[in-house]
């Protein structure tokens, strides 16, 4: 007879302060996030993602054999303090500084193949002496997959934080091969911006997305399938090339940095070459003393050309205007850039009578 199927943490209780405060927090980090990447619409928060996904596959303490009595009951107290270290886990789980901390995700991991294989066991699906990489097996993922919380101070905020101790977890290695081969693979069919089959990945688990537009297609390809192909692998840019050995040997190239070394390098290497070419139709603004004039933010760069961060694209059309010349004029509904008080700024077109016949028109921006 099958048992019957155990309670999972996320139909218990959450930390949900603690994850809604991490996933409030990511919309202002600007660095490093796959937001920065590409925009989504309705982008679910990785934190959030992240913690769901590991109340999905952690049992509740109640629902485990060693937390409850010689009856089958609940022992209400160990269980309680099985879930305080799970929520504990979680609430590092969920911070963005902690996105690629070893000991947080190597506790995480072993807590869900924890769970996994205890299941795995119980419905006889795999035996307890299975070998699971050399000196490894079920039984040993089992009895060390527990998380050990260690109370700690962050120096900066003063608040309490927890670390945890992976001494005594089965090793990292051994953990994620028993993830990739046994635990249950998470489907996301609209995956969007990508958050969902990303997070799974962190937590070791097979991924598999799709989306039917080509747009986020490309953004999880970039986010969950080309970097791990890479893994561990070094750069192969010609600047890397030049290198001494013994700087190359000396260098370890963890995860992805290999493949982000080489996209720096040449995307670097695109945008140069882009501004040979087409950069003289991108030209610089010099300040003026008139332009500085009522700004008092460029007063110190008068006299400077500076680069321009954005232009404004319009079609244009030759002006009926006989005193025109025949200069083109833009054709845009509105020439207002922004209409919130105190922080107003339009566009005034102004003809330049020297290239009039060039069908140029430039723009000036009036805060």
């Amino acid at each position: 007879m099958t048992p019957p199927p155990r309670k999972k943490l996320i139909e218990v209780a959450l930390p949900l302060k603690a994850i809604n405060e991490a996933a409030a927090r990511e919309k202002s980090i600007r660095h490093g996030h796959p937001s920065t990447l590409h925009l989504w619409w309705a982008r679910r928060p990785l934190a959030a993602c992240r913690a769901v996904l590991f109340a999905s596959l952690v049992d509740d303490p109640d629902s485990e054999p060693i937390y409850q009595d010689a009856k089958g009951k609940p022992d209400e107290e160990r269980a309680a303090w099985k879930r305080t270290q799970l929520f504990r886990l979680i609430e590092e789980l969920v911070q963005w500084e902690n996105s690629n901390d070893r000991p947080v995700l190597h506790s995480a991991r072993a807590e869900i193949a924890r769970c996994v294989a205890n299941r795995l066991v119980e419905t006889g699906k795999l035996k307890r002496d299975a070998a699971i990489a050399p000196g490894v097996t079920v039984k040993d993922i089992i009895a060390k997959g527990h998380c050990r919380p260690v109370e700690a101070q962050d120096k900066k905020t003063g608040k309490i934080r927890w670390r945890f101790d992976t001494a005594g977890l089965p090793p990292f290695d051994a953990v994620n091969a028993f993830l990739a081969e046994h635990a249950p693979p998470v489907l996301d069919p609209f995956c969007g911006g990508g958050s969902i089959p990303l997070e799974a990945q962190r937590l070791g688990l097979r991924a598999f997305a799709s989306d039917l537009n080509p747009v986020p297609v490309l953004i999880t390809k970039a986010l969950i399938e080309i970097p791990p192909k890479f893994a561990g692998r070094p750069p192969v840019n010609p600047a890397w090339q030049k290198k001494s050995d013994a700087e190359k040997k000396a260098t370890i190239w963890e995860g992805a940095r290999g493949l982000a070394d080489d996209v720096r390098y040449y995307g670097r290497w695109m945008r140069d070459e882009a501004e040979k070419r087409i950069g003289h139709l991108y030209p610089k603004v010099k300040i003026t003393a008139a332009m500085a004039k009522d700004r008092p933010d460029l007063k110190d760069y008068v006299g400077q050309e500076l680069t321009v961060i954005a232009w404004l694209w319009a079609r244009t059309v030759a002006s009926p205007d006989p005193a025109l010349g025949g200069a083109h004029t833009p054709l845009a509904g509105t020439f207002s850039l922004a209409s919130k008080k105190g922080k107003e700024a339009f566009v005034i077109p102004v003809l330049n009578r020297t290239k009039a016949l060039q069908g140029l028109v430039w723009v000036t921006f009036a805060p």
